[in-house]
């Protein structure tokens, strides 16, 4: 872990107040800042961890992906919980976060479906996120929204997209294709030095 991040990470109060931050709307330029700096937290194993467990993180994260007002800001969402699908040990945050109903495939796939054709960025980072929840995702969970998930990747395939984004909706389809335990996650968290 770089000294900046390693840094960031000893201090306890860092992840809480970038979590609540997200919840702020009275501020987005905060709130973007935040997302922001979680996403680029989340490439590292140890604090992709500690994010995903932090209560609040994930919800706050999708209901970013909901804010239509700003795509920089559900791009990093998106970038931030691509992330933390890389370790099948966030599941049991991702699936139902806090307990609650919050979706993060649904809100996915709904962003996905709002910017069929749009911006490459946030679409990339959505599709990552989707590739890695059809790899890591217990069956009995995935298999209920597989082929609504499966339509909207051909559809993506269908439609004008830039290259990045049609080669992660064909992976996506080709992990939805094979067996869970031959499944591997398809985007990493970074490593330092990468």
């Amino acid at each position: 872990m770089p000294q900046e991040k390693r840094a960031l990470m000893n201090c306890p109060e860092v992840l809480p107040a970038l979590v609540d931050i997200l919840f702020k709307d009275s501020n987005p330029d905060a709130q973007e800042e935040a997302v922001w700096a979680l996403a680029n937290l989340s490439h590292d194993e140890q604090a992709n961890r500690k994010i995903a467990e932090l209560p609040g993180a994930v919800a706050g994260l999708v209901r970013l992906l909901a804010k239509a007002d700003s795509p920089s800001r559900q791009e990093q969402a998106a970038r931030a919980l691509a992330n933390l699908t890389c370790l099948p040990e966030n599941d049991r945050y991702i699936l139902l976060p806090d307990g609650t109903s919050t979706d993060v495939l649904t809100s996915i796939v709904a962003l996905l479906t709002r910017h069929k054709g749009g911006h490459s960025g946030m679409q990339m980072w959505a599709l990552k996120g989707l590739q890695n929840l059809a790899a890591t995702f217990h069956q009995d969970a995935w298999t209920a929204r597989a082929a609504a998930c499966a339509a909207l990747l051909a559809q993506l395939l269908a439609g004008p997209a830039a290259s990045e984004v049609l080669e992660a909706a064909a992976r996506g389809l080709g992990n939805l294709a094979i067996p869970r335990a031959n499944k591997l996650p398809v985007a990493d968290a970074r490593r330092p030095g990468r």
